[in-house]
This record gives C-alpha cells, sequence and structure tokens, in this order.
C-alpha cells in the first residue's frame, strides 16, 4: 500500500500503533466482535506511518476509509501546454458544463483529469495517474488520483445511472445536429467473473474470454461519438438492436437518419428501424434472396456506363426501387470494377494452389481433402489408383459470379446514389471510434470488478474518447501538412513547461513556432492566464 509522503494529516481517532523496522505504523479499527466468554476481537488496517505523536504519512487506506481524496501537490515546474488546449478545447465542446450539471463540479473535473491522462499516456488504466497529475498544471482545482480512489471515482459515476442518462441525452442532442448517424457494435474483454453483463459470447477478438457488448453511435460529419450502449456479452447485435433504438427514442434519435452495416439486414431489425427513425440505409449482404433476384437482371455493360460512375475508385452504380422486409424503399446496386479484379486474381490464387496440391496427391482424396478439391474441380479415377482432374466452371462462376458487386437499401429519398455510397464508406468512423478505444486507448480490458465501476469506466472512456477524436478533427490538416501522428503532436506540447511558485508563474522558454501553429488550429494563443 503506497504511502503519500507528500501528504501530512492528523492521526485519526480509533487507531493504535506499531512498529516494525524502525517504523511505526498507524493501523485503524475497522470493526469489533464480541466472542464467547465476552471475550472481544477486531480487524484493522494500515492507514500510515507515524511522524509525531498527533501526525502520520496516509496511504490509499487512509482516504478508502475517511472517503476524502488526497490534495493535489503539484511539483514547482509543470507541464502546461497540453493541459491548457485540452481543457479549453473541453470547455468549447460543453462537457465542462454537461458533466457538472449531471455528477457536480468536483467529479467534472476528476472524469477531466482522468480523460486528460488517457488521452496523453494512450491507455485506460491509472497505474501512474497520480504521478502524471503532479507533473502537469491543471487550469482548475482538482483532488489527486490514485489508483485506489479513482476505483472509488468509477463506482460513483457508475452507480449514478440518472446521471449517466442525463449526461447521455445531452451529448447526444449536441452530435445529433449532425443528423446523421452511424451505429456498430464492439465488444470488450473482462478477466472478472463478478459483473453481470460480462458473459461469453461472439468475440471479436477472437478471445476466449467474457465480455461485455458496447453499441457506439457516431457522428458521420463531425466523427464524434454520439453516444453508446453496453450490454450483455452474450446477446446479439441484432436480437439487442430493436432494444438499443427504443432506449435512443428518448433521447431524440427520431429525427436522425442511421448508417448500419449488413450485420443488421434482419426483419427484426427492419421493424425496429423504420418504426422509430425519420430513415436509414443498411448495407445487404450478396448472399440475401432480394439480391439474388435483383442480380438475375444486371447487365454489367449498363451499370458500368459513364452516367452511372460513382467516384473515381471505378464504382458504379444505380438505385432500383424495391421492398426489402415489408419495407419500401430504394436498393443501390454497386459494382467496383477494382474490387472485382483483385477479388477474381486471389479467387485464381486458390485455384492454383489446390491443383498444386492435387499434382503433388497419387491417389485420389477422400472425406474432407474430397469435399475440399470437389467444390471446384471435377475429379476422375485414373490409372493404377490415381486420379484426374478439371476445373468446374459451372461452380466456379457461379461462385465468381458476384465478386465486385455491392447493395446499400435506403429509405432516405434526399440521398443520390454518390451520397448513400459516400455516407456508407464513412460509417467506417464507427470502426475508428472502435480501434481507439482498442489501440489509443487500450480499452480491449475492462480492468474493474463491480458492475457500477464498469458503468463509470465506460464513460470516462466515452468521455476520453470524445476529446481524441476532436483533437484528431481540429488538427487533421495540421497532422498530414507536418506529417506527424497525434501522440508526437501531444509530446511536444507537453514540453511546454511553467514555474509555478506562490508568487508568480511563468513559462521556462518562449514557445515553439510548432506549438504556437497547434495553438492556432483552435483559435487560440498561448498566453498564460496569471
Amino acid at each position: 500500500m503506497a504511502v503519500l509522503r507528500k501528504e501530512t494529516v492528523d492521526r485519526p481517532q480509533g487507531t493504535y500503533l506499531q512498529k516494525r523496522g524502525g517504523v511505526t505504523y498507524v493501523y485503524q479499527y475497522t470493526s469489533h466482535k464480541r466472542l464467547a466468554g465476552g471475550k472481544t476481537t477486531h480487524t484493522s488496517k494500515i492507514v500510515g506511518t507515524l511522524l509525531t505523536d498527533n501526525k502520520m504519512h496516509p496511504n490509499d487506506n487512509y482516504y478508502e476509509l475517511s472517503g476524502c481524496y488526497p490534495a493535489l501537490r503539484n511539483e514547482e515546474i509543470l507541464s502546461w501546454g497540453y493541459g491548457h488546449l485540452f481543457h479549453e478545447a473541453f470547455k468549447a465542446l460543453g462537457l465542462e458544463k454537461m458533466l457538472s450539471s449531471s455528477f457536480g463540479l468536483g467529479n467534472a473535473r476528476k472524469i477531466e483529469a482522468a480523460a486528460q491522462y488517457f488521452v496523453f499516456n494512450g491507455v485506460s488504466t491509472s497505474t501512474q495517474l497520480d504521478d502524471w497529475m503532479e507533473e502537469n498544471h491543471f487550469d482548475f482545482e482538482v483532488a489527486l488520483l490514485t489508483t485506489q480512489n479513482v476505483s472509488r471515482l468509477y463506482a460513483a459515476i457508475g452507480g449514478n445511472a440518472k446521471g449517466i442518462d442525463k449526461f447521455k441525452t445531452e451529448w447526444f442532442a449536441k452530435v445529433r445536429e449532425d443528423e446523421i448517424i452511424a451505429y456498430d457494435v464492439t465488444s470488450v474483454s473482462s478477466y472478472s467473473a463478478q459483473m453481470a453483463q460480462i458473459e461469453y459470447g461472439y468475440n471479436r477478438d477472437h478471445e476466449n474470454l467474457g465480455q461485455v457488448n458496447v453499441g457506439m453511435f457516431c457522428g458521420l460529419k463531425s466523427r464524434l461519438p454520439a453516444s453508446y450502449e453496453p450490454y450483455d456479452g452474450s446477446i446479439s447485435d441484432r436480437t439487442n438492436l430493436p432494444h438499443v433504438i427504443r432506449h435512443m427514442s428518448d433521447k431524440g434519435i427520431n429525427d436522425v437518419s442511421l448508417v448500419l452495416d449488413g450485420g443488421f439486414c434482419y426483419q427484426e431489425c427492419f421493424d425496429a428501424l423504420s418504426a422509430r427513425l425519420k430513415s436509414f440505409s443498411v448495407g445487404v449482404p450478396a448472399g440475401r434472396k432480394t439480391v439474388k433476384s435483383l442480380g438475375k437482371l444486371l447487365d454489367k455493360n449498363t451499370l458500368t456506363l459513364h452516367r452511372h460512375l460513382l467516384s473515381t475508385k471505378g464504382e458504379y452504380g444505380y438505385f432500383v426501387e424495391t421492398e426489402l422486409y415489408g419495407v419500401k424503399g430504394r436498393i443501390l446496386i454497386g459494382y467496383n470494377e477494382t474490387n472485382h479484379a483483385e477479388l477474381i486474381k486471389a479467387f485464381e490464387s486458390k485455384l492454383e494452389r489446390l491443383e498444386q496440391e492435387m499434382a503433388e496427391l497419387k491417389r485420389m482424396p477422400k472425406g474432407s481433402q474430397h469435399t475440399r478439391f470437389s467444390k471446384f474441380f471435377i475429379l476422375k479415377p485414373g490409372e493404377n489408383k490415381g486420379f484426374v482432374y478439371e476445373r468446374n466452371y459451372d461452380a466456379i462462376e457461379a461462385e465468381t459470379e458476384d465478386l465486385g458487386y455491392f447493395y446499400i437499401f435506403t429509405t432516405d429519398e434526399r440521398l443520390t446514389a454518390r451520397d448513400l455510397l459516400y455516407l456508407y464508406r464513412s460509417k467506417d468512423a464507427d470502426e475508428k471510434l472502435y480501434y481507439q478505444l482498442k489501440v489509443y486507448l487500450e480499452g480491449n480490458r475492462i480492468r474493474v470488478h463491480s458492475d457500477e465501476a464498469l458503468a463509470g469506466k465506460m464513460l470516462v472512456l466515452f468521455v476520453a474518447q470524445i476529446m481524441r477524436s476532436h483533437l484528431l478533427c481540429k488538427l487533421d490538416g495540421f497532422l498530414s501538412r507536418s506529417h506527424v501522428a497525434l501522440p508526437k503532436v501531444l509530446r511536444k506540447l507537453s514540453m511546454l513547461k511553467i514555474r509555478k511558485t506562490d508568487k508568480e508563474m511563468y513559462f521556462l522558454k518562449a514557445p515553439t513556432k510548432f506549438q504556437q501553429d497547434v495553438y492556432k488550429e483552435f483559435g487560440k494563443k498561448i498566453e498564460l492566464d496569471v
């Protein structure tokens, strides 16, 4: 248990002392029990080390038992540039006001401090959080967060279900001005067997672990996370979508146009989407009956006319009026020449590998091996118990006839074919959020062990995602021009340091041009508000 030697507090009542190895430890009683025969026993915890009769250095147990947080005691020389810009952007997005309204100003500032740490360090664990906070300047008063009390923060936030719902409602109202929102689902694994939502299901990271599923909404224009919905790891995406849409109806999702991938192209999903949304667009897997029937009417020569060109990537397409799962709309029948050529090339390589394998065999293959070869080849007995083979072009053509085609169903009458393809391609903004969560924020593991802490940590990580996405969007052009990645930009900003005393605060050196240019991207100047 770490002792915070920079802190000095009064020795609490209900304690006793025990000296070991030249150090006097302060123990606090945590419970008392009377045994048979009138004897008593107790349990206790070390809460610090003694300085004088009435003063001690506390440890994490002291703050857990007392219910308070240690004060943030900054070093004299502090990193300033990153934290100041983060805070200004945090306020500009309205996050400080929303979080304060939902959880109180004190917790809002703790959430911001934790989000600053997660974004800067690219982690979701708080192992070094207290050290990092003591090395950085904050434009606001905030308590020091340690590994132990940040868990209490998660539990406090997670236990406030109304506060979480209030914040998510207010934030979604801000992002939904975007009008077009994407939705997708990922899974986050956990070793814990204690939490109710952690269950085994389809794990997208192919790990043999329990998980919680997380549905994420993302604004396609702003590229900001709009909302999130965690649910039990054993529930499939399509089964839960109607419940997500019903819940989000209270947050104003009815007025937006939603974009989803082919994993939601099912009857129950279409029923929920058509009943509650203004419009929606869904990818349609090529194997569906509707698509097969449309495919028979396709004329590739007509489809690839220049009038149907959708992009410079060799993508063509046009709309066909149709009805899918009882919902009237239009389906974009598309064809990608480049993708078709690449898939045909890959398929031909597969056939050649199979031919090479068969050429090395001396006898007719049996069982699963025969099944694998006979899918695209006709095998016949040959001389000396051998065999001969030839390509089954009917099977090959049936397998390759759909390669390069894609289908997107929409009920949004405003969209042109180009608009719809662009929006559907932009849907990868959701996938980038998941990549950001799992890679740049190390959120591929939930390292908490209670349902309340899980709910609280998810909210803090959601806020961190908002801020990292916002920083990326604001600096998009700058990053391209400068050929640097966001983590390096943040590290360069953190090198802008100040000396802080009781009387004054000043820069140790002049800001660099790089640092000033970063601030300009946010419409800010580098100046101390002393």
